[in-house]
């Protein structure tokens, strides 16, 4: 899955592409039911505008480094055994709420897409690493919690279409 090559990945043009694939699923996924192309379109462009974002953000920030001081002094270190070790709990964990919790969708796929997204964003936010890979976390958490709200959509038109509307 994209989610946990995105918390493992070390490199930043693996996280940036990681993270547009998986907003191009996402927009894949929320579109289903209507299929039209328009939003999907519209989601995957939005998808690859944050990517970009965060790739001129990344290269701006490593233009403005001083030649040399990027390596000096600073020893670089691999966390990907330890985040690989949590993304594989939290699809445990995910696979466990998926099948235990039927909160807001009858389908237990549909579950466990939501709760993997959340738990590795969450996580992939607080592991260890760089700046771009909990940036990456927050915008995969982001996802899941927009994907909720799709699927919590036909139980606020039940309770209140006020608010659906709104």
């Amino acid at each position: 899955s994209a989610a946990l090559y995105l918390l493992v990945a070390e490199s930043d043009s693996a996280i940036l592409f990681s993270l547009l694939a998986q907003y191009i699923m996402a927009a894949f996924y929320k579109s289903y039911p209507t299929s039209e192309s328009w939003l999907i379109l519209a989601k995957a462009t939005l998808g690859a505008m944050v990517c970009f974002i965060l790739y001129l953000s990344r290269w701006g920030a490593k233009w403005l480094l001083f030649p040399g001081t990027a390596s000096q002094g600073r020893k670089v270190e691999s966390w990907w055994p330890l985040r690989l070790v949590l993304g594989l709990g939290g699809g445990f964990l995910a696979f466990g709420l998926a099948n235990r919790y039927p909160l807001f969708s009858p389908s237990p796929e549909e579950r466990l897409i939501v709760f993997w997204l959340i738990i590795i964003g969450l996580l992939g936010t607080l592991a260890p690493g760089s700046v771009l890979q909990k940036a990456a976390g927050i915008f995969t958490f982001l996802n899941g919690l927009e994907l909720t709200g799709l699927a919590l959509k036909p139980m606020v038109w039940f309770f209140h279409p006020m608010i659906a509307l709104g």
